[in-house]
C-alpha cells in the first residue's frame, strides 16, 4: 500500500486491528449488501432503554435471520 508523504508521521503510535477483506465484483450488475445492527434492551415495566453490548449478539441475530428466511433471501 502506498504511503502519503508527511501524513501519519507525528503523534502516538497505536496498534490497530482492522476488520476488512478484499471484494472483487465481476459483474457490474452484482449487488453488495451491508448490514449494521444496533440492539436495544427495552424494559416494558420501567420503559428503560439500554444498548446490548455483548460481543457477537448482532452476528448471532443475523445468522438466525438468515437461517429462518434463507429461501426469501436467496433471491
Amino acid at each position: 500500500m502506498a504511503r502519503l508523504r508527511g501524513v501519519g508521521t507525528r503523534g502516538k503510535t497505536i496498534e490497530l486491528l482492522c476488520n476488512h477483506f478484499q471484494v472483487a465484483v465481476n459483474n457490474a450488475d452484482d449487488f453488495l449488501y451491508h448490514c449494521s445492527i444496533n440492539l436495544l434492551c427495552i424494559s416494558l415495566s420501567s420503559r428503560n432503554v439500554r444498548p446490548v453490548n455483548q460481543k457477537g449478539t448482532g452476528r448471532r441475530l443475523l445468522d438466525k435471520v438468515r437461517e429462518t428466511h434463507y429461501s426469501d433471501l436467496a433471491g
